[in-house]
């Protein structure tokens, strides 16, 4: 089972480092140590703005839709722009409360396997409800929100067809989310319900769903422990960034602590053939690893060791990767991990942390979503800003470098051992 991050993988690619490979020997930071910029938000669902939801809400009851009265502008409130008038406020909450459910046509999509039988050539609605086994009017009604929503284009008289959004739920396609489609669908949505609970008490609520915390309940239940470890390793966009980013040239070990299935730590290795790898993870899940690494013809440059990164790390490696781990864990546990991986690395050796830092001065909605995710199914995890982390590898022991851009708002930090 893999220890990454629960969140979600980059669904587009495109976003360029901020700046030149840096090599490891570099005297000095490329960008202040850890810096809290405003992590970069992911670009709005097919053009809308990040503010607004991608389809117009559903229209308060009573309001001019069409007809005498439907151009008219909404009279400003006496604050003008800043109070557009209870109108435009209304319809911005329904857009609001309303998200959840767009969260759920997807997933259904999903859950039926629309995007695939789409793809394979099916586009009217009786063609996908022979191949969904679901009764074609509701069918229907499912397409017309999935059309409203970008996820789809057509209509019942044209057919149907996926978007470019919408091809990101096909399974294996680069930038692929539907792991996590089904993660969140199956496993997260029914804690959010409990989300009061959560805010009154400071305790997760996963448990109070699921009967167990978050990873007993991914050891216990195999289905639910694979699509938690398909969707942690379906960042393929994002870790080809992290191998492109970093220039690990004279690293002759690089070590990925938590590593789940070895996704990350094979795409460096295929970047930099002259590096050798070491993949750190739960018994449970090293001989997925194994068999990742072997059907892409790279077990012969990586060592899979079944370890707990809470007792120790393996010793010796050049560079030690800890790819959305931290963000799973409160501050003593992600401060143990570091002094375990300060402990087995030699002088010059450097740690290198990939997470979506946050900031408490101007939140993204992703970033403030995930941090609210972490507090509902881990126990203490959080997001954390650049200072937050700086302050946790000094503690270790670990002197902070340079950190660069990645896709989808996340971060790659260094820190060196002395």
């Amino acid at each position: 089972m893999s220890e990454n991050e629960t969140t979600p993988p980059p669904a587009t690619a495109g976003t360029t480092a901020d700046g030149p490979r840096t090599p490891l020997s570099a005297a000095g930071p490329a960008t202040p140590p850890f810096t809290d910029g405003p992590a970069t938000p992911p670009p709005a669902n097919n053009g809308a703005a990040a503010d607004r939801p991608a389809t117009p809400p559903p229209t308060a009851e009573g309001a001019a839709t069409d007809g005498p009265g439907a151009d008219r502008p909404t009279p400003e409130g006496p604050n003008g722009a800043d109070n557009p008038g209870p109108g435009a406020a209304v319809q911005r909450m329904l857009g609001l409360v309303v998200g959840a459910w767009a969260g759920a046509a997807v997933h259904t999509a999903v859950t039926l396997e629309l995007p695939e039988h789409l793809a394979a050539g099916a586009t009217t609605v009786q063609e996908l409800a022979g191949a969904t086994k679901t009764e074609p009017d509701a069918l229907r009604r499912l397409l017309d929100y999935l059309v409203a929503l970008q996820v789809c284009a057509g209509s019942p008289a044209q057919g149907y067809r996926l978007t470019a959004t919408g091809e990101t739920l096909r399974p294996g396609v680069p930038g692929s989310v539907r792991d996590y489609v089904r993660l969140v669908g199956e496993e997260f949505y029914p804690v959010w319900a409990h989300l009061p609970h959560t805010v009154r008490t400071g305790e997760p609520s996963f448990a109070r769903v699921h009967g167990q915390d978050l990873y007993s309940y991914m050891a216990d239940h195999p289905q639910a422990g694979d699509r938690f470890n398909s969707a942690m390793n379906s960042g393929q966009v994002l870790f080809q960034h992290v191998a492109k980013v970093w220039d690990f040239t004279g690293c002759a070990r690089i070590a990925d602590i938590g590593g789940g299935n070895g996704e990350l730590l094979a795409e460096i290795l295929r970047e930099h053939p002259n590096t050798e790898g070491l993949l750190h993870e739960l018994p449970e899940t090293t001989a997925t690893a194994t068999e990742y690494l072997a059907r892409h013809h790279l077990a012969d440059r990586c060592q899979v060791v079944a370890g707990d990164m809470f007792q120790e790390v393996p010793a010796g490696a050049d560079a030690y990767l800890l790819s959305r781990v931290l963000i799973n864990h409160d501050d003593e546990r992600a401060a143990t991990v570091l002094r375990n991986c300060a402990a087995a690395m030699k002088p010059g050796a450097v740690v290198l942390l990939v997470e979506r830092p946050t900031s408490q001065a101007a939140p993204t909605e992703v970033s403030a979503a995930i941090d609210l995710l972490m507090m509902l199914v881990t126990s203490g995890g959080r997001s954390r800003t650049g200072a937050e982390l700086d302050a946790l590898t000094r503690a270790a022991g670990l002197i902070p470098q340079q950190s660069r851009q990645l896709v989808q708002g996340f971060r790659l930090f260094a820190a060196r051992r002395p």
